[in-house]
């Protein structure tokens, strides 16, 4: 096997970056693309210099499972069968000034083996992976960022953030969104559903396991939601200083931390209605390193039962009366 293709071949690493064109960034997936096989193609991006003059890359299978946690029983053939099927997945690149689009196939060729997994993308996609820096604007991040969500939903809405993220504000419509995100299911025609099935379990996933942070408003002509407007931030912006924090970024904060401590993510229902001082604690404690991971069996009931125990600690009235609960 050539082993000159890329200086980025001989393993794969959360540190190394996706990096499209923003044309690409917007195309919509056809709708039988699974979680697998987009993070395959996503692994694959990661793989690809913009410096360099390559569309093929190859990677190990075991490589590819370890990077994403994957259990390697029976992962074999289930990503040889996500290969497979990656070779008649296309996409569509639309021109909504002129109102035209282009729907192609996302690679030319596809190798795989027991042990590895060879790709060469459509050469149609040179000019919005490797001609980037000189066609315009692109998405970058690093592909740690999308290991942890856990469906395509999620991975789609955190690219097209992600592209706006210096912008901080992106409104979009909803007929466009579902489309860009692949949520075409015709249940979620109504609203409610696609609020509980894919816009929230997006954003806790989103907002716990990558580097933004994001709410979002429903914008209305008369009852019917028509667009979404995306609030963006980057964790980085958000203070160290856990005393200046709103309430709702304690609680995210600590959210984040169990879920790096446990890979469990602890819902915010647990901790709405309780005092931030009680918050406070808990998020010191797990800032010291105080809770011994081994021991988590159950981290739900384990972070209810230290949340209970704080509680006990403090006379509520008194916490009531002398501090701000904001």
């Amino acid at each position: 096997m050539d082993r000159t293709i890329s200086k980025k071949q001989d393993n794969l690493r959360d540190d190394y970056q996706v990096v499209k064109g923003n044309i690409l960034n917007e195309a919509v997936l056809c709708k039988n693309t699974t979680l697998v096989e987009y993070r395959i193609l996503l692994v694959a991006l990661s793989k690809i210099s913009p410096l360099s003059n390559s569309l093929t890359v190859y990677f190990r299978a075991k490589e590819f499972c370890k990077l994403l946690g994957l259990r390697r029983n029976g992962m074999y053939s289930y990503i040889k069968d996500s290969s497979k099927n990656l070779a008649s997945r296309t996409l569509t690149i639309e021109n909504k000034t002129q109102r035209k689009g282009i729907t192609f196939a996302w690679l030319s060729e596809i190798k795989y083996d027991e042990s590895f997994i060879t790709i060469t993308f459509n050469h149609k996609l040179e000019e919005h992976i490797l001609e980037i820096r000189k066609k315009g604007g692109y998405t970058k991040y690093f592909i740690k960022n999308i290991l942890y969500l856990d469906s395509l939903y999620a991975i789609r809405l955190y690219e097209l953030l992600k592209q706006y993220q210096k912008i901080g504000l992106r409104t979009i419509s909803l007929y466009e969104l579902k489309a860009k995100i692949g949520a075409v299911k015709k249940s979620y025609d109504k609203m409610f559903l696609f609020r509980k099935y894919v816009l929230i379990p997006s954003k806790n996933r989103v907002n716990i396991c990558t580097d933004l942070v994001f709410d979002y408003e429903e914008i209305k002509n008369g009852r019917d939601v028509t667009d979404i407007r995306f609030f963006i931030q980057s964790k980085s912006e958000i203070s160290d200083d856990y005393k200046t924090l709103r309430k709702d970024k304690l609680i995210l904060e600590i959210q984040r931390m169990i879920h790096n401590k446990t890979g469990y993510i602890f819902e915010a229902k647990h901790m709405n209605s309780l005092h931030r001082t009680i918050l406070m604690d808990l998020l010191n404690n797990l800032s010291k390193g105080a809770f011994n991971s081994i021991l988590i069996r159950n981290p739900e009931n384990f972070f209810i039962y230290k949340l209970d125990e704080i509680q006990n600690n403090y006379d509520l009235n008194l916490l009531n009366k002398k501090y701000e609960d904001y």
